[in-house]
């Protein structure tokens, strides 16, 4: 909790298996301790991850980004912005080379992972390669 800084305002989201050691200790038991909330997508799917980074969006105005657009369903001032990532080398990977296809979703997708929200991008299980921390970064 005090390496990464957990709080209880942080909400993380969990994409790998909960079969993963670091998934259940580091990305489960901490953040709960810590009072911070989980959101699980399982399976991964990362077109799928990126609308739900899209519908976390909040723009520097405090508004909700493209929510409408992206779930049909409106802005709601309740909803955070996701602020520690969880994922395995290989979907680092999937999101890296699916972010071209984004289209509509780039803009509010690229400002719910900018470092203004998403605080921990965490590679568990395995070391990022570098070709692909540099990708995302």
């Amino acid at each position: 909790m005090t390496a990464w800084q957990y709080r209880p305002c942080d909400r993380l989201l969990h994409v790998p298996p909960l079969h993963h050691i670091h998934g259940t200790v580091n990305a489960i038991l901490t953040p709960l301790l810590a009072g911070s909330s989980i959101e699980f997508m399982y399976p991964c799917k990362v077109d799928e991850v990126w609308r739900h980074f899209a519908a976390h969006s909040i723009g520097p105005d405090g508004a909700c980004g493209n929510t409408r657009e992206v779930y049909d369903i409106g802005c709601r001032d309740t909803r955070l912005p996701i602020t520690f990532f969880n994922a395995v080398p290989t979907i680092w990977s999937r999101m890296l080379e699916s972010y071209t296809l984004l289209s509509g979703l780039r803009a509010p997708a690229k400002e719910a992972i900018s470092s203004r929200h998403l605080r921990l991008n965490i590679s568990g299980s395995a070391a990022l390669p570098k070709s692909i921390r540099d990708g995302w970064t």
